[in-house]
């Protein structure tokens, strides 16, 4: 499961005197997209199904900017698993085929944004595959506007 969290975004205004400032239109964070997929029946390792997450946020990331049509300058992406992450920024050729696919995709999708660590606790991609009950979802802050550490970046 992923996520994308809308977090902030400023707009260059034109005032009334021709001028330019700089406006901050958000500051709210929200739940904007979400999407999953079902681990494969053949066996793989977790590491290599946390590669395939990145990459389906990678995918979904670049559709629903795409979608907004707005030029968002900083986007940062966060990933629980540290080997993914080295993945990530490693050159792809160096890397056995299945993993270099995908970080090679994953580069391509995101060269203009940061990958960054999340610990596993504070990630909101977690809670469905802990087992967390549907109806708890509701209550869950974590779940609906993302973890503690987004707030404090603002």
């Amino acid at each position: 499961m992923k996520e994308l969290y809308f977090l902030t975004f400023r707009m260059l205004l034109r005032t009334l005197t021709g001028q330019w400032s700089i406006f901050n239109a958000m500051q709210k964070i929200e739940l904007l997209a979400r999407k999953s997929r079902i681990a494969p029946l053949k066996s793989t390792s977790i590491s290599r199904l946390e590669l395939c997450a990145c990459l389906l946020l990678s995918k979904l990331v670049k559709k629903v900017l795409l979608s907004l049509k707005m030029n968002i300058e900083n986007v940062t992406l966060f990933s629980n698993s540290t080997i993914a992450l080295a993945w990530i920024n490693s050159p792809a050729h160096q890397l056995k085929t299945f993993v270099g696919n995908r970080a090679s995709k994953i580069q391509s999708l995101t060269e203009q944004y940061q990958w960054r660590h999340i610990s596993s606790a504070e990630n909101p991609a977690d809670i469905i595959s802990r087992g967390a009950d549907p109806t708890d979802l509701k209550t869950l802050n974590l779940w609906w506007t993302g973890p503690a550490i987004f707030i404090n970046e603002q």
